[in-house]
């Protein structure tokens, strides 16, 4: 029988960032400011709001964005200064499957690419309600064989939210499915991902007053609109009951007023995680990048291009 991530616990590759005084006041701001939605349902009528939020992401001046389409799947390149043509990033955005657009995160992704120097590619994948699980799935794997019938060798995932579920089953699928690529996914970066949506997690009661944004019945209605009649359990909605002892080298960062991620963060397989105690879900995408995120930054940079330059053909042991 495969491995699940719950087969194996390790906590030696850990690394815990505290906040210092400045992001202490950001993270308070907020709260603050999310407290009067917290509990109200959100259908697709926030996507607006929700743009809104990560177009205030602080733009960088040394990218340049393009209106693409990869694999059939519209989107959006962002160019850093001397890219290079055999490698690229493909981040998925987050949004609980039912928000988000390549355009609002193009500003995130202008960071990543920027400070990895590889280009990355952020595809509008297929939204719930209006496209169920498991059409997000099926779009990101488009992309991904788009990029290396372009001529991409070494493709590194990058994802938040909704977005590291994605990446992390695209992962499983690449790695398990054997896709027939001459490209190698090299490694995966995720940033609060959703990885059970069976909703198991105790940390949803435990953690309801520290999470600012989400309560469980926000939650179970999101994933509703994305699963349907779907199987929670299945590999590709949630990551946790997925085979992940094949992945690629993999980053995971997780915080502790998020109450889903905490279900991941005790039950992954050799993933390096940085820990944020007192950071918000998402908190590195959405605060401008203060201080103890540029220790986060610092981390990926190192990790990113470590895993871009592995040869062509590597595969984990």
């Amino acid at each position: 029988m495969p491995e699940s991530a719950t087969d194996h616990i390790s906590t030696d590759f850990v690394v815990t960032h505290p906040l210092d005084a400045e992001d202490t006041a950001i993270t308070a701001a907020m709260r603050a400011m999310v407290s009067s939605t917290k509990g109200v349902s959100r259908g697709i009528e926030a996507r607006g709001q929700f743009d809104a939020i990560m177009e205030s992401v602080l733009p960088r001046d040394d990218v340049t964005i393009e209106v693409a389409t990869l694999g059939g799947i519209p989107g959006i390149w962002v160019h850093p200064a001397n890219w290079r043509w055999d490698e690229a990033i493909l981040h998925l955005h987050g949004g609980w499957f039912n928000f988000g657009s390549a355009k609002a995160y193009r500003h995130l992704v202008g960071h990543i690419a920027a400070r990895t120097g590889a280009r990355a590619f952020i595809p509008d994948y297929r939204l719930a309600p209006e496209h169920p699980f498991p059409a997000a799935t099926d779009d990101v794997l488009a992309c991904y064989r788009g990029l290396a019938g372009n001529g991409v060798r070494r493709i590194a995932l990058t994802g938040d939210s909704a977005g590291g579920n994605l990446a992390l089953g695209l992962a499983s699928r690449v790695t398990g499915e054997a896709v027939s690529t001459d490209a190698t996914l090299v490694g995966v970066a995720v940033l609060s991902p959703v990885t059970d949506l069976t909703l198991s997690g105790a940390t949803y009661d435990t953690r309801a007053d520290a999470d600012p944004f989400f309560t469980r019945p926000q939650v179970e209605a999101l994933v509703h609109s994305y699963l349907g009649s779907a199987d929670a359990k299945h590999p590709l909605a949630s990551p946790l009951h997925s085979h992940l002892a094949c992945h690629p080298s993999a980053f995971l960062s997780v915080t502790t007023k998020c109450c889903w991620t905490i279900r991941f963060d005790i039950s992954v397989v050799q993933l390096p995680q940085a820990s944020m105690p007192g950071s918000t879900c998402g908190w590195a995408c959405r605060t401008g990048f203060p201080e103890a995120s540029e220790d986060l930054r610092r981390q990926r940079k190192r990790w990113m291009p470590s895993v871009l330059s592995l040869p062509t053909g590597y595969r984990p042991s």
